[in-house]
């Protein structure tokens, strides 16, 4: 039997932003960050927007809501 894997993730978008403030705000360390027009490790270009953004990877799973609690 063939095993599904979920990947969930939680991001915030916007145009200006300070990401220290939202993981201030949640107290939880994102999975990256982007600052608006500063370059990033894991792009070429710089960034269009601001981005804060936590995600559990890919696992594998019969019931997302396990997932989704993380």
């Amino acid at each position: 039997m063939k095993t599904t894997t979920v990947d969930v993730a939680f991001d915030i978008y916007g145009e200006h932003f300070d990401p220290n403030y939202i993981t201030e705000l949640l107290n939880i360390l994102p999975y990256y960050t982007t600052i608006k027009g500063i370059h990033s490790p894991r792009k070429s270009r710089p960034a269009v927007e601001t981005t804060w953004c936590i995600e559990t990877g890919y696992e594998e799973s019969d019931n997302i809501n396990i997932q989704l609690k993380k």
